[in-house]
């Protein structure tokens, strides 16, 4: 007697595959590996916002990543200074000039990291001295320039 292949025998195997595979992500396949958290200090510049932005950023403010929307850290430290910017003269030079009612503000976010041989993660974003991030408070969206980083271990 022969026997023929029918779409019985076709959902027995696909349920009998699928309970293994199961079987495997859940229960033998290797967990991931605890990631520990460090505090780190990190440094952004500001550039060329008014004094209504810079004075609108306060020391305490708590700051996102504003495509993510994952905590950054808080504002520890604040400092404002004079915006400048280069400008080409007429007769070719390149001279540093100041913006008139531009400042440039450098704030110091403390947060927790995720630190590897390879990256610096903070918010699910990878922090790289001279990297752009958008951050955001509750009052505020600037474009931020991170100057320095400092693993407080």
């Amino acid at each position: 007697m022969k026997r023929k292949f029918n779409w019985v025998d076709i959902v027995i195997i696909v349920l009998i595959v699928a309970v293994l595979y199961g079987g495997y992500s859940y229960i033998l396949k290797p967990k991931g590996v605890a990631v520990d958290k460090v505090p780190v200090e990190v440094t952004y510049r500001i550039n060329g916002v008014l004094m209504a932005t810079a004075n609108g950023i306060r020391i305490g403010d708590t700051f996102k990543d504003k495509d993510t929307n994952q905590v950054i850290g808080e504002v520890v430290k604040k400092d404002i200074k004079e915006g400048y910017d280069y400008v080409e003269t007429g007769d070719g030079r390149i001279v540093k000039s100041k913006l008139p009612n531009k400042y440039d503000v450098y704030i110091t976010l403390r947060g927790d990291a995720v630190i590897t041989d390879d990256y610096i993660r903070m918010g699910d974003r990878d922090m790289r001295i001279e990297g752009t991030i958008l951050l955001k408070s509750n009052i505020s969206a600037i474009k931020s320039t991170i100057t320095n980083i400092e693993v407080l271990e």
